[in-house]
């Protein structure tokens, strides 16, 4: 046996990498903080003008769509930038903690000597520390890296929200990314940025649990039983670790359920315009928020003063305001509302039309098949994706559960009539649009905080609480996996030096990318025969295979009319996986790649630039 003795000073480098990482960790926590903080101080105000006119929005809510309407006229004046954006929120944060300071309302406090309150305290905090550690970590999640993490930086960069013409997903709703934005502002480097958005994804979702909890639920232990159903669901979790946009249609869609039956409930017969404007916000975040709508409208007409002409009338033109804006911008660039996707009736015009080229097809689903669950899925029976669904709801449907056999068991089942029938709705629903659920449940979990926090609403009057507790302890024990958790945030501060980028062990096109920003002219434009991730990039990159222009370069039978295609782009530059440019013989069909009017420029990681000689 051999003894490994280190050095003082390979033990002092030790201990600085793990002091370095433990602080690159902190400090992505109080730049968030900093953010949120921003958040309440704007909300504070907003929330003031909003009461004035009989209205009642969560704080949170307030400041949300306050920075969404400051965003309007900083990127009209093309100051929407990461200095003027990080000094917008300073100014917040400071007037949170101003306002704080001479506020003397009570804050929220936990009895620490009841047991149960400092078991459910421990526990959140732990699975919220294991969660906020995993989503630090730089994902290499391909959405991200093509547009939901592109967006914001490429906005920031110019001072302007503006349509990306090379990508056809700015065509989408885009608040997510836009609210993105802001936290975004704060970051040091792209890397850094990555990080960032990951955990304000994963802060959505304990404020999407929060804000359930304090709009319908009762009790501080409800409070963590809400929060902790929900950040354990796998479903939950792993989408809010990722640089998306899930977490904020989550937390859209939250508000405005919860909104919308509270006002049932509360039965006291006046117009509430908020959850409608948060309903419009879900929808314009992300297209399949459209899932949940028939629920919102059956709790939105249960409700007697929401069924009348005029006020329907009016509560539909709020949900639709967002939306509407957002498909006419959209028109306005593409003729499709919804561009990529077309209806009959508005189809995208010839230079946005994206043609059909067979083999592109063929060859990206053999591509995606050993990775991507939607390759190769036949339908499933209903009742198999009713099940997998409510499966994958995991603890807030069980909460959710508890809660129904409590109110039989006080023979007040009724009274849970109408939030059972939306779930039951949206499950059906769901079920029907995202068949197979193999793949699809990742996009039906936007019920998950109102059904923790309805059944914990409704657990609260349980006969026997105690075995309801220890019941829900050990339920969270076995399917939490703690013991992994516990393992992961100890070997946290070792795992590397820094938070820093590690893609998987395949090639990627980041070296090629950070040679390029270093290397080539200012404004040049990239196009990448097949490799789509975007996001360490200075410059344009224009994808082939997802770009109308590019994939007309299939289409034509000549080099003159190819290059006159790459003129129509502004290529300046094509680069290629050395050793397989295009998948199968794709690349045989394009004249270029075999002429004269390529000239190398470097290979950079397996990856070879050319520039286009025109």
């Amino acid at each position: 046996m051999q003894l490994r003795i280190q050095s003082p000073v390979a033990v002092a480098a030790c201990r600085k990498d793990i002091l370095n990482r433990i602080f690159e960790f902190l400090w992505i926590i109080v730049r968030l903080t900093v953010f949120w903080l921003a958040v309440y101080g704007f909300g504070d105000i907003v929330r003031h003008y909003i009461k004035k006119l009989g209205c009642e929005s969560p704080v949170e809510f307030a400041g949300i769509a306050g920075l969404l309407a400051f965003s309007i006229p900083l990127s009209l004046m093309g100051v929407f930038s990461r200095p003027v954006l990080t000094a917008f929120l300073l100014i917040g944060a400071l007037i949170k903690i101003v306002t704080s300071i001479r506020s003397k309302h009570e804050r929220m406090r936990f009895k620490f000597s009841r047991l149960h309150v400092v078991i459910l305290l421990i526990l959140a905090g732990f699975i919220l520390l294991s969660n906020t550690m995993r989503a630090s970590e730089p994902q290499s999640n391909p959405d991200a890296l093509v547009t939901y993490a592109v967006q914001p930086d490429r906005w920031l960069s110019s001072g302007r929200i503006f349509y990306i013409e090379e990508s056809i997903f700015s065509g989408l709703p885009s608040v997510g990314e836009v609210l993105a934005a802001w936290p975004a502002s704060l970051s040091q480097s792209r890397t850094d940025q990555l990080s960032l958005l990951q955990v304000f994804q994963m802060s959505m979702l304990l404020l999407s649990a929060y804000a359930a909890w304090r709009i319908l639920g009762r009790g501080k232990k409800g409070l963590l039983i809400t929060v902790i159903a929900c950040m354990v669901t796998s479903m939950l979790a792993g989408w809010a670790s990722l640089a998306k946009i899930e977490m904020t249609v989550l937390y859209f869609s939250t508000v405005a359920i919860c909104l919308l039956y509270k006002g049932y409930i509360g039965k006291d017969g006046k117009f509430d315009p908020v959850p409608f404007l948060a309903m419009g916000l879900a929808l314009s975040t992300k297209l399949t928020a459209h899932i949940l709508l028939p629920s919102f409208l059956l709790i939105t007409f249960a409700i007697p003063q929401y069924r009348r002409l005029k006020t329907i009338l009016v509560w539909g033109a709020i949900v639709l305001l967002i939306p509407l804006s957002f498909a006419v911008r959209t028109i306005l660039h593409t003729g499709a509302p919804f561009y990529p996707l077309s209806i009959s009736f508005l189809m995208a015009d010839e230079d946005h039309t994206i043609p059909e080229v067979p083999r592109i097809t063929e060859l990206a689903l053999e591509n995606a098949a050993p990775n991507d669950q939607l390759v190769n899925t036949e339908p499933e029976p209903l009742f198999v994706n009713i099940s997998e669904l409510i499966t994958s709801w995991s603890l807030p449907a069980l909460i959710f559960l508890m809660g129904m056999i409590s109110l039989a068991m006080r023979r007040k089942l009724s009274s849970a009539l109408l939030p059972m029938a939306a779930v039951l709705l949206y499950c059906l629903l769901a079920s029907v649009a995202f068949n197979p659920l193999r793949w699809g449940a990742k996009y039906a979990f936007l019920m998950s905080p109102f059904m923790a926090a309805v059944g914990t609403r409704w657990t609260e009057e349980l006969n026997f609480p105690r075995i309801s507790f220890y019941a829900f302890l050990i339920i969270v024990v076995l399917t939490s996996s703690l013991a992994p958790r516990f393992e992961y945030v100890r070997a946290f501060p070792g795992m590397s030096s820094s938070l820093d980028f590690r893609p998987p062990n395949i090639v990627m096109v980041k070296a090629l990318h950070d040679w390029c920003n270093e290397n080539l002219p200012a404004g040049s434009t990239l196009l990448s025969l097949w490799n789509r991730e975007r996001y360490f990039s200075d410059h344009v990159v224009i994808v082939l295979e997802n770009h109308p222009l590019g994939r007309r370069l299939f289409l034509v039978d000549n080099l003159e009319d190819e290059m006159e295609l790459l003129q129509m782009m502004n290529i300046d530059y094509v680069y290629f996986q050395t050793s397989d440019p295009m998948p199968g013989d794709l690349e045989s069909s394009i004249e270029l790649l075999q002429s004269d009017r390529l000239e190398y420029v470097t290979e950079v990681s397996e990856y070879t630039l050319c520039r286009v000689l025109y």
